[in-house]
């Protein structure tokens, strides 16, 4: 789940002689409050330029905005002589990252968030992969405000929203986000199809969500278009979590024919099953060359197969290159074994 936030309060360690440059003579005798992004106290800095400086990247994976520099005690004549020295490195206007370019993980969603300021979000498939819901990808970052707010910056997708409410955000890694379930609705408004139910299917196998939370923002909604398309998906919720492409694949031939669906990836009598029907007693194993072929997986899969037949089921094989190649034929094969036990 979310994570806690982080402690609030921090004190670098006075230096003596600091540089009279930082803006004022004893700048780094005093403390400085600052607001650093998802913490809700100030934490204090003190002690010369680069101490400061690196007070605060530290809490935020090596991003400062300029905001938080000011507030340090320097001035913009020591802030733009970092820069052209390199010790400061432009990532948004007024956002830098310290020392190098090289970005830390998460770093460009922290530069982002600084870089439009308090009430922004991470939303939408920003959101999605900090959650896990999806994979990480590296198109823009996409981020919710309220209307009126800051102002898109390259690198930067920003999407506005007149309802957010305090139980649609959350706090996780530090960085203020979109709330599982409210992450979903905005998926739904851009993803269709498998995408955005795998990403449901995640949500739900790693007990982000439940129904009571997703059916709040969808009668929430307000008849956004993404709030029928995830209604639609609630029915099969965590029964359609894929591990690879060819599972992928046969759901959507199963989908195709209109045949019964199964519950994929379930586990039955001590064994993850790739397809189960429960109403009829039958399983499909997707089998591959690549991860099928040696000894051990061999000799697991056997004892698989005798301890689900011992316990009256029917299973099933298909190979990724039958499915690749004579996907019919698959599909007409689970049609009889869905009505011989059904008529059993």
């Amino acid at each position: 789940m979310e994570d806690a936030p982080a402690n609030t309060d921090a004190l670098t360690p006075s230096a003596h002689g600091g540089s009279a440059r930082s803006g004022s003579p004893d700048a780094h005798r005093r403390a400085h409050p600052i607001q650093v992004l998802g913490v809700r106290a100030s934490v204090f800095v003190s002690g010369r330029v680069e101490e400061r400086v690196a007070a605060i990247a530290t809490r935020q994976r090596g991003i400062v905005s300029r905001d938080q520099l000011r507030a340090a005690g320097l001035t913009d004549g020591v802030i733009s002589r970092m820069a052209r020295s390199g010790r400061l490195h432009r990532v948004h206007p007024g956002v830098f990252s310290v020392g190098h370019q090289a970005l830390a993980p998460l770093a460009r969603e922290t530069a982002a968030l600084l870089a439009l300021g308090e009430g922004a979000y991470l939303s939408h498939l920003s959101a999605a992969a900090l959650w896990g819901m999806l994979p990480t990808g590296d198109g823009p970052v996409d981020v919710l405000l309220h209307p009126g707010r800051a102002h898109a910056r390259a690198g930067i997708r920003v999407h506005r929203t007149s309802h957010l409410e305090p139980r649609d955000t959350r706090l996780r890694e530090c960085l203020p986000v979109t709330s599982p379930a409210r992450t979903l609705l905005d998926l739904a408004d851009v993803l269709t199809g498998r995408p955005l139910e795998k990403a449901l299917e995640e949500a739900w196998a790693h007990r982000l969500v439940r129904q009571p939370a997703v059916n709040d923002v969808i009668h929430r909604a307000n008849g956004r278009r993404g709030a029928k398309r995830l209604s639609a998906l609630l029915g099969h919720a965590g029964t359609t979590r894929s591990f690879s492409g060819g599972e992928d694949k046969l759901l959507a031939l199963l989908r195709q024919a209109e045949l019964p669906l199964p519950i994929m990836n379930a586990h039955l009598h001590g064994h993850r099953v790739d397809y189960y029907w429960p109403k009829n007693g039958l399983v499909l194993e997707l089998d591959s060359i690549q991860f099928h072929s040696s000894r051990p997986v061999f000799e697991r899969d056997r004892r698989k197969t005798a301890v689900l037949t011992a316990a009256g089921l029917r299973v099933m094989h298909a190979t990724g290159s039958q499915l690749d190649e004579e996907p019919l034929a698959i599909l007409t094969r689970i049609a009889q074994a869905l009505v011989q036990t059904r008529a059993a």
